[in-house]
């Protein structure tokens, strides 16, 4: 079996952003999935977590902090529920 990380290193979690955008986000790092599983359960916390995540977009749009904070709270689950199902994929299936 080989696993070809050249693949899993185009993949990517997408999003359709407010104003029509498609960003392209690609998988979490293990730093960052280190920083998800030690970081408390706050909005302020989520809130940076999604801005760090967000910024790591293919297409290098940068985002603000402002525009964070400014989505709904199904908006800010919806990008954090995204990347902790992709670590808890991850965490199931330790060879995908």
């Amino acid at each position: 079996m080989v696993i070809n990380l050249q693949e899993l290193n185009e993949k990517s979690l997408d999003f359709l952003w407010i104003d029509g955008a498609e960003i392209h986000c690609p998988m979490p790092s293990v730093r960052f999935v280190n920083k998800v599983n030690r970081s408390e359960n706050t909005f302020e916390k989520a809130n940076e977590l999604a801005l760090e995540f967000l910024n790591t977009n293919k297409e290098k749009r940068v985002f603000t902090l402002d525009e964070v904070i400014e989505l709904s709270s199904v908006q800010l689950a919806a990008i954090l529920g995204a990347v902790v199902g992709v670590i808890s994929e991850v965490d199931e299936h330790p060879n995908l």
